[in-house]
């Protein structure tokens, strides 16, 4: 994933992007929008585009303020995977393919709860899964502790071999304060109703909403991140613009800054009758299943290793938001 931002980073034009940038005020002037940061500089633009996750929106400060139906919207909606943690365990060579496995695994019973094989094509191989546990029963795990317990589940998954990674590394979103809030760390008990959010009619025409927790079909996954860019770019362009079908738009005398998360800015900045690449990433997936098994490889061959039935859901890890 962060060979794809990178390179849709590149064909921007050089200071485009600002990272580091936190936003802590946007307000309205006379001709535009002005946002303030938190290092003291100031921006003017025509629109100001949010991309980060709904509840973040409260760490900025409005003026005109928003009102409190807008507020209690914008907290209510979850952002989706933030109270998730990812292990990687990283091995000389996908051994577990020399018994037909595929790497991939389903468990109601580890602390796993969702494993694929992440190995590289030409360099070293890995498994990779997502906790089944919470995010505050994790917190009373202290790093070896998840460690011995990852490591037991792959040994029982994948074999012995499994038991001596070369490097183990973890990740848990719900302690990062760009990604989770408090609330976020509670468990989802299903998947979060996601559509776009409608700000207060006083911003209209110089404040949108975007990122995949705004999108009515694919809220969550990749795809609702580049459908909801897709929606505020048409929003935006006039009229008479022409968009093509490549996803490049024309815009018109049109100067507007998009923020995103991790505390950076991204600004785009257009002349008259130029052209941008707007492009967005975001997050992907949901399943159910039952039990702890690994799957070989070829259709219809599962090897159960845990007898226990119940039915879980699980998302694929928050990787990068860009728009």
């Amino acid at each position: 994933m962060e060979s794809l931002t990178t390179a849709l980073a590149a064909t921007l034009p050089i200071k485009t992007i600002q990272l580091e940038s936190k936003v802590t005020s946007i307000r309205q002037i006379e001709d535009g929008v002005s946002i303030e940061l938190e290092t003291g500089g100031s921006h003017t633009f025509s629109h100001v585009i949010l991309a980060i996750p709904p509840r973040f929106v409260s760490h900025i400060s409005f003026q005109p303020e928003l009102s409190e139906t807008t507020k209690a919207k914008l907290a209510n909606t979850p952002t989706w995977m933030a109270g998730q943690a990812k292990v990687l365990a990283v091995y000389d060579r996908p051994f577990w393919r020399d018994n037909g496995l595929s790497g991939q695994g389903m468990s109601w019973a580890g602390l796993l709860q969702e494993i694929h094989d992440a190995s590289q094509p030409d360099g070293l191989a890995a498994l990779f899964g997502f906790f089944r546990l919470s995010a505050a029963e994790r917190s009373v795990l202290d790093w070896d502790e998840l460690n011995r317990l990852v490591i037991d589940q792959l040994v029982r998954l994948y074999g012995e071999e499994a038991r001596h990674p070369r490097d183990i590394y973890y990740v848990d979103w719900s302690s990062d304060r760009q990604t989770a809030t408090v609330q976020d760390r509670e468990p989802l008990t299903e998947f979060p109703v996601y559509q776009p959010i409608t700000l207060d009619s006083v911003w209209e025409g110089r404040l949108s909403l975007a990122g995949t927790e705004t999108d009515p079909l694919f809220g969550g996954h990749l795809e609702g991140a580049l459908r909801s860019a897709e929606r505020v770019v048409e929003q935006l362009q006039p009229k008479n613009a022409y968009l093509p079908e490549s996803g490049t738009m024309r815009i018109f005398h049109l100067n507007f800054l998009i923020i995103s998360a991790s505390e950076r800015l991204i600004i785009v900045m257009s002349s008259s009758s130029s052209t941008e690449n707007i492009s967005s990433a975001s997050r992907s997936s949901m399943a159910s299943i039952c039990c702890e098994y690994s799957i070989p490889i070829g259709p219809r061959r599962i090897k159960l290793s845990r007898k226990l039935s119940g039915f879980f859901s699980f998302g694929r890890s928050r990787v990068a938001r860009a728009l």
